[in-house]
């Protein structure tokens, strides 16, 4: 038997970072290494599949440091006695460290990071009591150049300590749409003209990622820049009910279309004719955007997200800024512009592989 692997993530309801962390999960060898998962908060279920092999187990919390769920965890590394923790935030890896105290285990800890909201400085002080807690062996893993820089200016003792692995996507099953499809079809059922452009924005309904300003960037398209243009917004969250709020009092609400969740995007973005981002975090990184650019689609994105890593303006897409006029600008100049599905695709095989990401997560858990 190789190594005994503990994977511990967040509770919720399945997303983006649910499937990314699945696809690591399903691409470590359970045949040669003792592999167990664990999900830890208040929705502590999930519909992902797991290669058989993969022990799952659910710990339910009342609240952020619920001490009988602690208790649990503790059990967990007691019976399992893990080699490699992967913590899926940082939140976690405090969860786990407090959890293994005095249980004499040599642990070595791989933490991603999802956070780049401006903190004020005493919570500086929080985050490098918690680097207090990583050991030389300890590494934070992040996803794109910008989230490093970012914590470095909070942080600069974790230097040394950052492995960027980027997300990646099957750019097989996520490729440009077959010579049959159609396209008409699937239009008429969500009420898009044919002659219509459509625009779809697939993420969580949460504040980061400012479908707001998209809303305001559809109302400057259509009614300055005189565009005949729907947008599509596929994801559900927390913000649900202010952004549709925003779409009703946009003055074109009859543009503005909610799908909720979708479990398999490719006839829409197959039937769209871009895909944007108005993420307001550095390291944003939807993996969906990244699968409707490996569909060929042109993206437009804010220049704050993670995405921007791999826009060149005029070839694959353009970036704008987080202002609403600018990104209908940006949106209106990609509409008008004649892109290279193939191109474009085959551009997002060469930076975004699913093969290539999980082969470096299995090189930083050390396992092959």
């Amino acid at each position: 038997m190789g190594k005994k692997i503990l994977f511990i993530t967040p509770g919720k309801p399945t997303g983006g970072s649910e499937l990314l962390l699945a696809n690591i999960v399903n691409a470590t060898d359970t045949r040669n290494n003792d592999v167990m998962l664990v999900r830890v908060g208040a929705s502590a279920v999930d519909d992902i599949s797991y290669q058989d092999g993969v022990q799952c187990r659910n710990i339910w919390t009342r609240h952020r440091l619920d001490p009988s769920s602690i208790m649990e965890l503790r059990r967990v590394f007691r019976d399992h006695r893990p080699q490699v923790v992967f913590c899926a935030n940082y939140a976690l890896f405090v969860w786990a460290r407090m959890a293994s105290v005095g249980l004499r285990l040599s642990c070595r800890y791989l933490i991603t990071w999802h956070d780049d909201k401006e903190v004020p400085r005493y919570a500086r002080v929080w985050y490098r009591l918690l680097t207090m807690l990583m050991s030389r062996r300890d590494e934070l893993i992040m996803t794109t150049k910008r989230q490093v820089e970012h914590h470095a200016r909070i942080d600069p003792t974790r230097e040394g300590r950052v492995r960027i692995i980027r997300n990646g996507v099957d750019n097989q099953y996520w490729s440009p749409a077959p010579a049959r499809f159609d396209r008409s079809a699937v239009r008429a059922r969500l009420g898009v003209p044919d002659e219509a452009k459509l625009i779809i924005m697939t993420a969580a309904l949460r504040a980061e990622y400012d479908h707001k300003a998209a809303v305001a960037a559809l109302r400057v398209l259509c009614l300055d820049l005189q565009v005949d243009a729907h947008l599509l917004f596929v994801g559900t969250g927390v913000e649900n009910g202010r952004i549709r709020l925003s779409a009703m009092n946009s003055g074109v609400k009859k543009r503005i279309h909610f799908l909720g969740f979708v479990r398999d995007l490719r006839e829409l973005y197959w039937s769209s004719d871009m895909i944007t981002l108005t993420a307001q975090s550095a390291e944003i990184f939807p993996k969906q955007t990244l699968e409707g650019m490996s569909c060929g689609l042109p993206v437009v994105a804010t220049d704050r997200s993670g995405v921007a890593e791999f826009i060149e303006d005029g070839v694959n897409g353009f970036l704008s800024s987080s202002n609403p006029h600018d990104i209908a600008v940006k949106w209106h100049k990609t509409l008008r512009k004649s892109f290279s599905t193939k191109s474009i695709h085959q551009g997002m095989k060469k930076k975004v592989n699913l093969g290539r990401m999980t082969r470096e997560y299995r090189e930083a858990l050390g396992v092959n």
